[in-house]
């Protein structure tokens, strides 16, 4: 699934859950408002005809009661029912037409309460699917005694029809809040994709090798950051390919001379039967130092390989200076004598050093011979000792330049 449809699709969800949340909320808020106005106007109703009727109830007289409650004006209002202090039913103003409640006894919560001296009103859902709110009063008698209860029953079913249709009219608006957010989120993730869009097709790119490749980086947020870091990258990686390449052709151009030189000294020694032995060892010295010279851009070629790496272990032991650039002198003295160069080597003290044998002589090794090989005829002198201050690190970076350097004449002199 791409982005921009995961956060259509996470940016819708969240706008329905909220919506639904928002909706039920309200309308909950709105059916609660409704219902205690319905509630209080009920109570006061109830509490009118309490009123009207509380001598009839003292009383305990069924059919003056009866007749009060007949004679009461109720359309619209409801159905008030009159109990006596045990909850049974004395009279109803829907008798005439269903008698079917007098005599019962009621076990109303809201009953219950009035009879011990709580006005309550209370919202029950009736079997047909109505809603009815029932609100229950006392009747006091002399020494302020219960004498019964009136009850006031009303049809709700207008407040939650009224709270339904403002409930789906709110749920059919969030709908299109809904969808109008929805093609927002996608087109704001169609916006925020194209950048890594961007990113993935350069970075293809680039591992086919084409490291100019660039993205567009405007702004300073995160995908501008991302896109000036993959730039500098890119950037890296060209300056990489570059060195490379230039090594490459700098170590084609100076493997093609000793190469060319054993062709030659290999063909003089097979097609020439008049050679002496001392024309062999004269040759011999010549190919030897020509795979001295294989062996120096060999080791050339692996020490850029090793420089390239960030972290490299170190076998660190305690040695002899002297004793280190003698060695090496001593192994590219043939080279010296071979260019006409005199390698001197001076010591100024026998300084114990703590290197990596292998890595020293190596970078020890290729400045030198490039001493030898680029600084023409005449004297190469290696001096040693305290003052020296040799540093591994800085001669290796002095060989990366060298080594990266082409020829003065190029690949092709």
């Amino acid at each position: 699934m791409s982005l921009r449809w995961k956060f259509t699709l996470v940016l819708l969800g969240v706008t329905l859950v909220s919506l639904a949340v928002t909706v039920r909320v309200a309308t909950e808020t709105a059916l609660g408002v409704l219902l205690r106005d319905r509630q209080s106007r009920a109570l006061a109703a109830a509490t009118f005809f309490a009123g009207r009727l509380e001598q009839a109830v003292v009383a305990g007289e069924r059919q003056r009661l009866a007749n009060e409650v007949a004679g009461l004006r109720l359309e619209g209002v409801g159905r008030l029912l009159v109990t006596d202090p045990k909850g049974f039913v004395l009279a109803d103003s829907a008798a005439a037409t269903d008698a079917s409640l007098l005599g019962r006894q009621l076990e109303h919560v809201e009953i219950r309460s009035a009879l011990v001296g709580e006005s309550l009103a209370g919202v029950r859902r009736l079997p047909d699917g109505r809603y009815a709110m029932y609100a229950a009063v006392p009747v006091r008698g002399p020494n302020n005694q219960i004498a019964g209860a009136v009850v006031l029953s009303i049809d709700v079913s207008d407040i939650f029809a009224a709270v339904g249709d403002i409930r789906a009219r709110l749920f059919r608006l969030g709908a299109l809040i809904a969808l109008a957010m929805a093609a927002v989120a996608y087109l704001f993730g169609s916006y925020l994709a194209r950048p890594l869009h961007n990113l993935a097709r350069a970075a293809g790119r680039i591992a086919r090798g084409r490291f100019d490749e660039r993205v567009p980086a405007r702004g300073r947020d995160e995908l501008a950051v991302l896109a000036r870091a993959f730039n500098d990258m890119a950037a890296h990686l060209a300056r990489i390919d570059e060195t490379r390449r230039d090594f490459i052709a700098s170590a084609s151009h100076e493997l093609r001379t000793p190469v060319a030189a054993l062709k030659t000294l290999t063909d003089a020694l097979l097609h020439d039967p008049d050679a002496t032995v001392e024309d062999y060892r004269e040759f011999l010295r010549d190919i030897d130092a020509q795979v001295d010279r294989l062996a120096h851009l060999t080791a050339s070629l692996l020490t850029l390989a090793r420089l390239d790496r960030e972290k490299e272990t170190m076998d660190l032991r305690r040695l002899s200076l002297g004793e280190l650039v003698r060695d090496v002198a001593d192994w590219l003295a043939p080279e010296a004598r071979r260019r006409g160069v005199s390698l001197q080597v001076a010591g100024h003290a026998e300084p114990e050093v703590l290197v990596d044998r292998t890595k020293f002589e190596r970078a020890l090794t290729n400045l030198i011979d490039n001493a030898i090989k680029y600084g023409g005829p005449g004297v190469v002198r290696v001096e040693y000792g305290e003052r020296a201050g040799f540093d591994p690190i800085s001669v290796a970076r002095e060989l990366m330049e060298a080594l990266t350097m082409p020829p003065a004449g190029g690949p092709g002199g």
